[in-house]
């Protein structure tokens, strides 16, 4: 896995760095700048979108990591290993294992900290929360590409898909914990 990354991070790079001196793009490239300054703030500010890039994937990555550890594992109301585990719990862990971060453990604690996402803003990592008149409240984690990864009382650890007719009715709120620019703003800041 770590083989990928360090290859999936430099062809990134390359193909980043290549789309910036398109004539598509209206930022200034490389061979394009005639001012010393204006040169170096527009290669650091190249450098920041590129940083924020792999945080992007690493994010993605470290979730991806968290799915192939539990996978399998069966969901049980209250638990907390992988003997069977509850949908907060299963969050609290990937956040505890994946990123160091401490998080309280029920869903109603979680939805309360980081700040409020729009569903069409969402990043990897940040929680996606439900709530259905049947079962209550249900916490994922989101990856990308409107998928997210969590602990389905039916499935177990699961990756399920956000457009599904279940999981789009009962959607109400993205939360973000992980301080992660969005690709837009970075590239925004570019121009």
């Amino acid at each position: 896995m770590l083989k990928y990354q360090f290859v999936h991070k430099h062809i990134l790079i390359l193909i980043f760095f290549l789309s910036t001196c398109s004539n598509q793009h209206h930022y200034p490239c490389y061979y394009q700048v005639t001012n010393n300054r204006q040169l170096l703030t527009t290669n650091s500010q190249k450098l920041l979108v590129v940083e924020e890039i792999l945080k992007f994937l690493e994010i993605k990555s470290q979730i991806l990591n968290q799915y192939i550890n539990w996978k399998g594992v069966t969901f049980k109301l209250g638990g907390l290993d992988k003997s069977g585990i509850d949908c907060s719990a299963f969050v609290q862990n990937t956040f505890r294992e994946q990123f160091g971060i401490n998080l309280p453990r029920t869903t109603q604690y979680q939805k309360a900290i980081g700040v409020t996402v729009q569903r069409n803003n969402l990043l990897p990592g940040d929680l996606v929360l439900f709530y259905n008149h049947a079962t209550g409240r249900h916490i994922g984690m989101y990856i990308s590409y409107d998928i997210f990864l969590h602990a389905s009382s039916s499935s177990g650890i699961i990756i399920s898909n956000l457009n599904d007719n279940y999981w789009n009715h009962s959607y109400y709120e993205g939360r973000r914990i992980l301080t992660i620019c969005s690709l837009h703003e970075l590239l925004n800041n570019l121009k």
